[in-house]
């Protein structure tokens, strides 16, 4: 059995964490793993996620946290609404006519939906806490001298130990991208920004009853040529909406509108009055209201890496989730193929440490051979997700892409209504 590695993870986001715990929950050394993590504290950035069985779920029961997961799991909010964007016809609502029998005992076998936040909480009673370095970001992978092992520059100035495997699970701005492809870096604009209004958390159906009926159990969508206007749920009891355009990437910062200084309710008329005043009353009716005089009112510029990208091969250092494969969130698989490459990664450590190949024989016999083995399942998983997202955003985004998704929708879960 080889010697336990030195391993960094570079972020404690859903990737890192999961990578992380699943070592942990098989006796890999604690004491070999430090996360590095660039906020002082456990972020709440991201609205509710779908966890699917083969993936988001699969990792989760290989950390040993499901049931932890199934604690805070909603299933009863995979539930779908589409609402056409310009006249406001449902033409799929899955709280009602459209609405999927679930066997009793069945109802995490699909779908089911959680909070970023909550998912983030159940990966962290993973992992010891003495393992994450909170507040510790990193600007820099530096080759040490001696064979291939990586020192980590911090914003500090400190420069580490260095340390044998660096996983980089550093999202869409990745340092450790930066080593491996430093000609494609950089992420680029996806052409959607989006800008995220969320309600304070409380029981909806008292606080905001119309928007609670609106948006039903689970999600609401409205897309069409260059906007959308999506709804969710949240397990605060609150809802998030977001409103979407394919404007230029500089648009947050040029459209005139007082991100920091506004009150709510004067940049989310705005933003409807400016770029969603032809829109049916309904999805207009959401933007306006979810928040009150309380609620965040956030832009996100939406980058994403091209599709297909991929990187030669470098002993002692890789990537997982968001480093590895950003997409736009218009597949809803972000979040499912990151904990599918932690899962694969954390595979191969394990039966290479135990003495086994950690994957293909003949390619995992050393830590070297474990990153080629993930990396040539993982490309093509990636290329397979992102596909999927590009050919989603460009349906959504064009003039008729409510019907469009919900042809797709009547496709996989019934025929259409008479």
């Amino acid at each position: 059995m080889p010697p336990a590695p030195k391993i960094a993870i570079l972020g404690a986001g859903p990737a890192g964490l999961t990578l992380a715990t699943i070592l942990h929950a098989n006796n890999f050394p604690s004491d070999s793993i430090t996360i590095f993590e660039a906020s002082p504290t456990l972020r709440d950035q991201g609205g509710s996620l779908d966890l699917h069985p083969t993936d988001g779920q699969a990792a989760l029961r290989a950390a040993g946290l499901f049931d932890a997961f199934a604690a805070r799991a909603r299933p009863e909010s995979d539930v779908m609404k589409v609402v056409d964007l310009r006249s406001g016809a449902v033409l799929w609502d899955g709280n009602g006519p459209d609405r999927r029998p679930v066997a009793e005992g069945e109802e995490l076998a699909h779908r089911p939906e959680i909070d970023r936040a909550a998912l983030m909480e159940v990966l962290l009673s993973g992992v010891p806490a003495e393992r994450i370095r909170w507040g510790s970001k990193v600007v820099d992978v530096v080759p040490a001298s001696s064979g291939d092992t990586f020192a980590l520059r911090l914003a500090s100035g400190a420069l580490t130990p260095a340390f044998d495997l660096v996983v980089g699970a550093d999202g869409a701005f990745s340092v450790a991208r930066r080593l491996l492809a430093p000609d494609a870096a950089l992420p680029i604009y996806s052409g959607i920004t989006a800008v995220e209004l969320t309600t304070p958390p409380g029981d909806l159906a008292v606080t905001h009853p119309w928007l609670a009926a609106y948006v039903g159990a689970g999600s609401c969508a409205a897309f069409g040529a260059d906007r959308a206007v999506q709804a969710q749920r949240q397990g605060d009891g609150g809802a998030r909406v977001y409103g979407s355009m394919r404007v230029p990437a500089d648009w947050a910062a040029t459209c005139g509108i007082d991100w920091e200084g506004a009150a709510p309710g004067v940049a989310r008329k705005q933003l409807v009055d400016g770029w969603f005043a032809d829109v049916a009353s309904e999805p207009r009716r959401a933007l306006l209201e979810c928040g009150g005089e309380e609620g965040a009112v956030v832009p996100r510029t939406l980058y994403m890496l091209p599709v297909g990208f991929r990187w030669d091969a470098r002993p002692g250092i890789t990537l997982v989730g968001d480093a590895a494969h950003l997409m736009t969130p218009f597949a809803g698989v972000g979040v499912n193929a990151a904990m599918a490459d932690a899962l694969e990664l954390a595979r191969g450590i394990v039966t290479w440490m135990g003495g086994g190949d950690g994957g293909v024989a003949g390619e995992g016999k050393n830590l070297a051979g474990v990153l080629r083995v993930y990396e040539e399942g993982m490309f093509p998983r990636a290329e397979r997700y992102a596909r999927k997202t590009m050919s989603n955003m460009e349906e959504h985004f064009k003039e008729g892409g409510s019907e469009s998704f919900a042809n797709r929708l009547r496709a996989a879960y019934g025929k259409p209504r008479q």
